[in-house]
Order: C-alpha cells, then structure tokens, then sequence
C-alpha cells in the first residue's frame, strides 16, 4: 500500500456571515476561520505525524548531529563543521525542545484527551505509541525531562523534570496501554482512525511498532539491568514488526514543500558530507548498501574524517536524500538486530548468527540492494566467528544498517563505542555524550538541571 504523506493544515472553518435588520454586525467577526477553537482527530492526526516524521524523530536537529558524532556524515561548513568539532551549545537545542513540547507531544496530548471524549481506543492507542516514541527520542537526548507537569500551558510555565528512570516506565506503561487498546474489539471503537498515514489505521500493525518500541527501549537499558535487559527485549520481539512490508516510517512526497527533512535540508544547505569512517567500513566488505547510502567521486566513494572538513567527499546517495525518501522510525532489520544481540548476551550464539544474518538480509532488501554472491560471502564469514568478534559484527551491522537514525548513535553510547570511533583529533573534547538542556528552558524554567555538560552521560549509559 503506497501511503503518500499529506501535509494537512488545521482544518478550514468557513461560513456565511448571517444578518438580520435587527442585528447587522456578526458576533463572531473577530473569530478566524483559520484557526478554529476546536479541532478533529482526523485533522490533528496527519499534522502531527508529519511533525513527528519532520521535526521530533526524523529532524535534522536530532539527526545531524548525532550522525556526524558517530561518523556516518561529516560536517564540512557552517553549523554541521561545529557540530563536526564537537561545538554543541544551549542555543542550538532551543527549536527541537519547542517544538517538540509546545507542538508534537502537546497534540499528541489532545489527540488522546479527544480519543478518551469520544470512546475510540484506536486513536487513543495510535496517540500513545507516537507518545511514547517522542518522549523517548527526547529523554535519550537530554535525559531528565519534564512529563507529569508538562503540557498544561500557560497553567505551568516551569514543569518539574522527571527522571530519566521515570520517564522509562512511562514509555512502556504507554506502550503497554497501546497495545491493550488495539486489542478491544472494533464494536468498542466508536470513532473510526482517519488521517494515519503509517498503517493507514491497521491496528494490527500499530501493534507490531508497539512491541518493537518495547523492545528498542528495553534493550536501551541492558548496562543498567544487565541480562534482564536482554530477556525482556526478547520476549517482545516474536510479536514486533515482522516484515520490511511493516515498516514504521512517516512518508513524505517528491514536492519541494512536502519533502523530506534531509532532502530539504542537503538543497538548501549542502555543507554535510559521508563520514570516513563509515565510507571504509563499507569499502572494506565491498558493502552493496554503499551505492545507496552515498554518491561517487570521481568514480569512486570518498569520506571525509572527523575535523577535516573535506568538500570533495562524497555526497549522500540519492535513495536516503530523494524528496519522498520516508523517515524511519523503527525498521523490521532493527527488530532483528535486537534480537540477534539478545541470543548473543544469553548464550545462544548460533542463534545470533541466524539472526544476524536475517538482519542483513533485511537490510538490503529494504534498500533494493540484494547481491547474492555478496550475502553468501558475509555469511561464511559471520558462520567462522565467535564470542566477541560476533559481537562486534552485530554492531557493527547495525551501525551499518541504522544509518542515520538516532538509534545508531544510542547503540554507540551503550555499548561503549563498540564499533571503534576515534575522536576528531583536532580538538581536545571527546565525542559528546548528550545534548545540552536549552538555553530558554535554563533561563525561565527553575527546575531545569543546571550546569550540564555534552560530556556527562544520561542515566542509561554507564
């Protein structure tokens, strides 16, 4: 099913003044039809997975930076060359902390009151997972952020912050509540989902990206609880997203308005290039995903490293950067590379093989790069590894796989630089750990933590 994203505006109000002999002024002349006092589900719902797909999750203030931290890009000019130094200030994280509270999860929290009003546990569940997933790209960015004193207006202009700890829970409690919605029968649905422009208001498939969710968040937690971490994840991955078909992504069209946020953002500002590291890493295996990814030069694929600032890299290949490329939220390789690393952290190593290479196999033909004399190469050399050589091809794979998208960079907190990143030598700070907290919400919000650095480590990352 080909679900082109709509980018909808709040919906038209328009009526005939009405006029009487006695009564000549309209009483509603100071009302604009353009911003009605009221609005709809079906009318909330695309506008706000558009602001998920364009800003919260899929946006070049999330992903920018951390790709060029983790070395899949490279900042050549301007804002990405500071971000490429590790120059990361308060002021740069104003616009994304904004919009993130006073737009996306602020309709996403009258989306649910709407889908509570009118007896709809679709909708209620829909609301909840993207809920769910914009607290957690916001909380594995700054960690203590504010949710059970946030979105009341100007009712609570300084809501506490709740603790990363917290805030984890509330992610599964979402999830869990999501997934008991989906699962009531269509007779107790009063309101049907219009305006979803995911699965097209399939709650079956909402379901699979809510155990996927689960998962994700669970396994983020596998430095703090250890095994459990990876038990948990594993139960919930038989019943999350099974196939490429199912892909949780927010889709977007070829037209200069409605394209995607990179799309938009290489037009306009063309100062990012491929990161070496990543460029090699994929030259080294002959990786077929590399056309996908990036652009030749000179007939061949060139990365520019950390603080070189090298104009003449590669580009982004034309798959990842076209006006209708869809933004990922969470992907069925994902799904796989979870559970490959489950089996591998409880013992079943030939399982994590399997999986592994089921996770690759997903990722190329997501991509459309299938090559199987490539894949029956990578998996003998997969089949000849063990302890922690498999594990370092696990994520490695999924750094691979995950291109930018902010769980790379998760994955590379958690699993200490797995994958082996040198810092960019030309400056004396390491890679940055964290976002630092706005500096509007320091200046008006008294709860805010103070004297936070890029340095220090959210909660999770131990």
């Amino acid at each position: 099913m080909k679900r082109n994203i709509r980018f909808l505006a709040l919906l038209m109000i328009a009526g005939f003044l009405s006029t009487s002999c006695n009564k000549w002024i309209d009483p509603d002349i100071n009302i604009n039809p353009d911003a009605p006092s009221t609005v709809t589900m079906a009318t909330l719902l695309p506008s706000i997975m558009a602001n998920v797909g364009y800003t919260t999750v899929g946006g070049t203030d999330v992903n920018m930076p951390t790709a060029i931290w983790i070395q899949q890009l490279a900042g050549i000019d301007r804002q990405a060359a500071a971000y490429d130094n590790y120059d990361f200030k308060a002021g740069d994280c104003n616009n994304l902390w904004n919009s993130n509270y006073s737009s996306t999860m602020m309709d996403i929290k009258q989306f649910i009151d709407l889908a509570n009003a009118k007896n709809s546990p679709y909708n209620r569940g829909i609301g909840k997972v993207l809920m769910a997933i914009s607290l957690g790209m916001t909380t594995d960015l700054w960690g203590d952020i504010p949710y059970t004193e946030a979105f009341q207006g100007a009712d609570n202009l300084a809501p506490v912050f709740d603790n990363q700890q917290a805030v984890y829970t509330t992610i599964q409690t979402l999830l869990d509540e999501a997934i008991a919605d989906f699962e009531k029968p269509e007779s107790e649905n009063e309101v049907d989902v219009v305006g979803d422009l995911i699965y097209d208001g399939d709650v079956d498939l909402w379901k699979e990206a809510a155990y996927g969710l689960k998962a994700r968040y669970a396994i983020h937690l596998s430095e703090v609880n250890g095994n459990s971490a990876y038990t948990t994840a594993f139960g919930f991955i038989d019943k999350a997203i099974s196939s490429n078909a199912n892909t949780f992504q927010i889709p977007f069209d070829a037209t200069p308005t409605g394209a995607n946020p990179l799309s938009q953002y290489v037009e306009q500002r063309g100062d990012i290039r491929m990161g070496k590291f990543f460029i090699d890493l994929l030259k080294t295996t002959s990786d077929p995903r590399i056309a996908v990814y990036a652009a030749q030069v000179g007939g061949d694929y060139v990365g520019s490293g950390p603080g070189e600032g090298n104009a003449s890299a590669s580009n982004l290949g034309d798959a990842v950067i076209a006006q209708d490329a869809p933004v990922i939220l969470m992907s069925y390789p994902e799904v796989l590379f979870i559970k490959a690393e489950c089996d591998y952290k409880l013992g079943r190593e030939n399982d994590a093989k399997g999986s592994l290479k089921d996770a690759v196999a997903a990722s190329l033909d997501y991509w459309g790069v299938n090559n199987p004399a490539w894949k029956t190469a990578f998996d003998a050399v997969i089949d000849g590894l063990s302890g922690a050589n498999l594990y370092k091809a696990i994520v490695l794979q999924k750094y691979i796989a995950l291109f930018y998208q902010l769980e790379a960079y998760n994955d590379w907190r958690r699993t200490n630089n797995e994958i082996g990143l040198v810092k960019n030598q030309f400056v004396p700070t390491a890679i940055p750990n964290r976002y630092p907290y706005p500096q509007e919400e320091m200046s008006f919000n008294k709860n805010c933590p103070k004297n936070v650095l890029i340095s220090d480590k959210i909660w999770w990352d131990k």
